[in-house]
């Protein structure tokens, strides 16, 4: 199988369109160096084993950006469990390369380290630990508004959480999350520390600064853009995406986040996460919502280009951009888009064809 990648331009949604020679993006906005890469909108580089990324619409730089760090997680499949006077690890970047570089997109390949101790009990953490390498590819395409991030690693140690971590200006106070139709504001205290709760009183179940996303959250000009990893922490002004939870119990009875169990002592070894592992996630800067739409519809469903025979045709022109078309479905031989009005909030169906 080969795959090849077109940068093309002006490709209207719900259509099949003869792709043309002025539907290519004809102008190279990729630039790389030994140690950075860029296009018109963002600029990545290492210095000093830090990575520094730059918002070129605004000249915002953010210095050591982006960390991986680890932490215990005693807890279950419920809820995240804070081991008393644990301490954060950070991964060490050890090298770095430009991996690629045309003028369809540029790759930055990034390889990290962290000792990540065997497993963490009530205890505390065990003193034997294991290397853990972790591969990162951030690309960068021609015309993009946001860098893609490809990150595999294999996971060898049990009852812990690894998450990725951007360090934004300022304390996070909200952020607005993509809900199952339009978006949920939500509110933080960016000081709330779980540690200096812990142990939950016997009834009670200890608040998080986490919250759930379907595609993407944005808060400070920032956004991000996931698939499967829809889990975010809030902390000071870092945002920290959760990679992995790695627990092998569905109701863990000493779980001191939560003072009552929230059922039987079941163990799932499988929830260990153990083995080979991936994360695919997208960053972005932008403060406007119509951006995120747009942004997350092309990280989930790029254009994709096939020889055929068929004829230009659009199967549905949307003309308001407060609705959103959540999916396309057959109904006793119609067809029908599900729509969903971010300004009146109302879900509607729409025939496109009977």
């Amino acid at each position: 199988i080969y795959e090849y990648i077109i940068d093309v331009k002006n490709i209207s949604a719900f259509s099949l369109s003869e792709i043309k020679q002025n539907d290519i993006c004809s102008e190279n906005f990729i630039k790389a160096a030994d140690f950075s890469i860029e296009n018109k909108n963002i600029k990545i580089e290492v210095k000093n084993k830090k990575l520094i990324v730059t918002d070129k619409k605004t000249n915002d730089k953010y210095l050591d950006f982006i960390t991986i760090k680890d932490r215990a997680d005693i807890g279950d499949s419920y809820n995240f469990g804070a081991l008393t006077h644990d301490k954060e690890r950070e991964a060490e970047l050890l090298n770095f390369k430009i991996k690629e570089k045309n003028d369809k997109r540029a790759v930055l390949s990034l390889i990290y380290n962290i000792k990540i101790p065997e497993t963490s009990t009530p205890n505390g953490r065990n003193k034997k630990t294991y290397n853990h390498k972790i591969y990162v590819d951030m690309i960068l395409y021609n015309q993009a508004e946001y860098t893609e991030f490809n990150v595999n690693w294999e996971n060898k140690s049990k009852n812990h959480i690894l998450q990725v971590c951007f360090k934004l200006k300022e304390k996070i106070y909200s952020t607005v999350n993509e809900d199952l139709f339009g978006t949920t504001k939500r509110q933080f205290d960016p000081d709330y520390n779980i540690y200096n709760e812990i142990p939950s009183p016997r009834g009670k179940e200890l608040k998080q600064n986490t919250s759930p996303m379907q595609r993407f959250m944005q808060t400070q000009n920032f956004a991000l853009f996931v698939k499967g990893n829809n889990e975010y922490e809030v902390y000071k002004n870092e945002i920290k995406l959760t990679i992995l939870r790695s627990t092998g119990i569905i109701s863990n009875q000493q779980n001191p986040c939560r003072g009552t169990p929230a059922g039987p002592p079941l163990r799932t070894p499988d929830m260990q996460c153990t083995g080979k592992n991936t994360a695919n996630f997208a960053l972005a800067f932008t403060n406007n919502q119509n951006d995120l739409y747009r942004l997350a519809e092309e990280f989930y469903e790029p254009y994709i280009c096939l020889f055929s025979n068929h004829k230009n045709k659009i199967f549905l022109k949307n003309k308001n951009d407060n609705q959103l078309v959540y999916s396309i479905k057959s109904d006793n031989n119609k067809l029908l888009a599900r729509c969903y009005d971010r300004k009146t909030q109302e879900i509607k169906n729409i025939v496109i064809k009977d």
